[in-house]
């Protein structure tokens, strides 16, 4: 059996991404994501931690209310 461990995400950007930087020197950009359900014409909302290490400077311009979509591996 294939295990399939990916997660796809379309939503807004709810403040502006923060590029920061480890101790070595590597970037990490890190933002919250919403994204929105629909069960029965009712609409609820969740909220996603992000943590980009990969190309993370080239996001660094994500600013609140942008309209993304993002695709990797969950972690746990």
């Amino acid at each position: 059996m294939i295990n399939v461990n990916e997660v796809f995400l379309s939503g807004n950007v709810v403040a502006d991404a923060e590029l920061r930087y480890t101790k070595t020197g590597k970037p990490v950009l890190t933002f919250r994501m919403a994204t929105n359900k629909y069960v029965n014409e009712q609409q609820s909302t969740q909220y996603h931690n992000i943590v980009c290490w990969v190309d993370a400077e080239k996001y660094s311009g994500l600013k609140k209310g942008c309209l993304l979509y993002t695709s990797d591996a969950a972690d746990e």
